[in-house]
Parts: structure tokens; sequence; C-alpha cells
């Protein structure tokens, strides 16, 4: 099983300061390898879908992961 793995988040509200734009989700991107690394065994959602295919074999393509949080 070969699974892409890939994300963009964003939680706003109309009060906030200034506008979301996309060097926002650039300075926090991950990508390739360093994506998997970074986020294996954390307490986040990429992290227990990353562990969630680790215990099921799946070959994993990290493609890119960026939150905004």
């Amino acid at each position: 099983m070969r699974i892409a793995i890939s994300a963009f988040t964003l939680e706003s509200v109309s009060f906030l300061p200034h506008l979301t734009d996309v060097d926002d989700f650039e300075s926090v991107a991950l990508r390739g390898a360093g994506m998997i690394d970074a986020l294996r065994g954390t307490a986040s959602v990429g992290g227990g879908f990353i562990e969630v295919l680790e215990e099921a074999g799946a070959d994993m393509v990290p493609l890119v992961y960026a939150d905004t949080f």
C-alpha cells in the first residue's frame, strides 16, 4: 500500500490583525522525508496518521505539510 501524505490547515477568524497568505504557509511547511521525521511521535494529526501508516506497513510518500496555527 502506497499512501501520499499532504496537509494544509488554516484556522482563521475575522478579528485577526492580518490576512494569511502563501508566505505564512511556506514559513511552516515541512516537505519530503523531513516531514515524516518532524511529525513522527508528535501528538498531532500528522503524527497520528504516520503512526497508523507505519503500523499498517504502508509505503509513505511525503509531499508537503503546512499548519498555520
